[in-house]
């Protein structure tokens, strides 16, 4: 059996999935401990008070209106323009899959300068 040379990318992936867990797991972690800890002991207080309080509350409700509202705005406006641009051959169709693309590309970049 050949023993095979280990190359740079194989190497910096295997570096990157090992620290990976370090910068995703830790943080979750982190946070959960800090939610559940109350005075040293594990607790349920912080969520009590978080849940108790109607501001808080209430903006919670809120988000998710909003995150309903823009999911099923989404897949109405998602699928009817995948209907169109599977049926349909229109003049402008290859620019607005470009812009559809593009907008779907720079969301990320968006968050990132944010």
């Amino acid at each position: 059996m050949e023993c095979k040379k280990l190359n740079i990318w194989t190497a910096s992936s295997f570096f990157l999935f090992l620290t990976y867990p370090i910068f995703l797991v830790y943080p979750i972690v982190t946070v959960l401990k800090q939610a559940l800890i109350h005075e040293g002991q594990f607790s349920l207080a912080n969520f009590v008070t978080f849940f108790s309080k109607a501001y808080y509350s209430e903006t919670l409700v809120n988000s998710f209106k909003v995150s309903i509202t823009a999911t099923i705005t989404s897949l109405v406006v998602g699928t009817l323009l995948a209907y169109l641009f599977s049926m349909y051959d229109f003049k402008g169709k290859k620019f607005l899959q470009i812009l559809i693309i593009i907008a779907s590309m720079s969301a990320p970049f968006v968050g990132a300068y944010s």
